[in-house]
């Protein structure tokens, strides 16, 4: 049998957990590891750390994968690395769920987990269905640590083509996938409600405000609130009902019933800003067509951001300073 002996950092509080290192989530050799990276300068542009148990751990940093060695070094070839064992990686999840997996477990079956400051951890492992739905996620074999990164005031340009007097026009933006359609959603949203704009964000997949336990670990603004993990279609209409918000903000629309729910928005007054994959498909072009939106932002693979009006004049163009991990 395995015997366990916790560890201090489960009693530090949260406010705290926010401000400290990732290491805090690991053990042994792993902690010492990733704790020397990031004190170290190769921590900036850091995106991912990947475990895999029985594998090396793996990092990604500015498009590149390397070893982490057991100085926290960032390595090229295998000699002298961090293998991540089973132990460890059970350590981990523990650390993050608080040693209660049964209060994350909503979050863990749809894949992920949300720390402290926004960092996001994917899990892979056995899905435990029924009747076609995962109930449970065990025999976790893989993590995938997501780095937090914001990129505050990229926004704050462009916003000025998009309020109007007593809110904003409804927005979509619209790109190829790695654009940074999130990233900019996210400082939209966070510079109109600092302005005084009341806004509902509707964030099903945890990844505009990044909440741990309701509150939102990235910056969204001083009057925003946040419906977390709920579909699109269903949260508009229940942030519409409870909030009276003046914008209402979603991340990747994809489905017809978010139109539906869309369009139920703009007839009660609210404007929308929202994103959307962009590659020309007929889902998108019939959403152009019922100009529910009066103002579009085209993202492009070369960081190019051209604002257009309803009836796609360009307004503006600017270059967005983003790095891959800022997306």
């Amino acid at each position: 049998m395995l015997c366990i002996v916790c560890d201090k950092q489960q009693d530090i509080p949260e406010t705290e957990r926010r401000t400290m290192g990732i290491e805090i989530y690991f053990t042994g050799m792993l902690k010492q590891a990733v704790g020397a990276l990031v004190l170290s300068p190769a921590y900036k542009g850091v995106e991912e750390i990947r475990l895999r148990v029985n594998r090396p751990v793996r990092i990604l940093r500015e498009g590149k994968i390397y070893f982490l060695g057991t100085a926290g070094e960032l390595k090229k070839q295998s000699a002298n690395v961090v293998i991540c064992h089973r132990e460890e990686l059970d350590r981990c999840l523990e650390l993050m769920s608080d040693y209660s997996l049964y209060a994350f477990n909503e979050e863990l079956k749809n894949g992920f987990i949300t720390l402290p400051g926004g960092h996001r951890v994917g899990i892979c492992g056995q899905a435990v269905c029924d009747k076609g739905e995962v109930k449970h996620i065990k025999n976790i074999s893989s993590m995938n640590f997501r780095l937090a990164c914001q990129h505050i005031g990229i926004a704050d340009e462009l916003a000025a083509h998009l309020i109007r007097s007593g809110g904003i026009y409804s927005t979509l933006i619209l790109s190829p996938a790695g654009c940074g359609k999130t990233t900019l959603l996210r400082d939209i949203v966070r510079n109109i409600s600092d302005s005084g704009i009341t806004v509902s964000v509707i964030d099903e997949r945890s990844e505009i405000a990044a909440c741990y336990k309701g509150i939102p670990q990235n910056d969204v603004g001083d009057c925003t609130d946040v419906m977390d993990m709920i579909p699109k279609s269903k949260g508009i209409m229940m942030m519409l009902r409870a909030m009276s918000p003046r914008v209402i903000a979603v991340d990747e629309i994809n489905r017809n019933e978010d139109i539906a729910a869309i369009r139920s928005a703009r007839s009660c007054g609210a404007a929308l800003l929202c994103t959307m994959h962009s590659d020309e498909n007929s889902f998108e072009q019939a959403v152009v067509a019922e100009k529910i939106f009066e103002r579009y932002i085209q993202l492009t693979n070369d960081r190019k951001c051209r604002v257009y009006d309803g009836e796609l004049h360009l307004l503006y163009e600017q270059n967005l300073q983003l790095n891959e991990e800022d997306i």
